[in-house]
């Protein structure tokens, strides 16, 4: 099950997110900066959008990862969803 926050951050808003206080004091680690593309695929007729589902593939450096996403929940923007990868 992965949970993740998504946050809509304006660009210029970046450098000023990565030192907020409530981010170095709950950190486990230092923030790491990855460079991602990302290709989302569906139907025509989107039927994994119409079953909750995600097909992804996703570049990170020179790796590809394949992930599916479905079921779950959102909620004020936390997502929770059962993921696959396949490197």
């Amino acid at each position: 099950m992965e949970i993740e926050l998504k946050l809509l951050v304006a660009s210029q808003d970046t450098e000023a997110l990565r030192h907020h206080p409530l981010l170095k004091k709950y950190a486990i680690s230092p923030p790491q900066i990855l460079e991602m593309s990302d290709i989302y695929f569906d139907t025509a007729e989107l039927n994994l959008c119409r079953c909750g589902a995600g097909l992804r593939v996703r570049k990170v450096g020179r790796d590809w990862i394949q992930t599916i996403k479905g079921g779950g929940s959102v909620e004020g923007g936390l997502h929770k969803r059962h993921e696959w990868e396949s490197h």
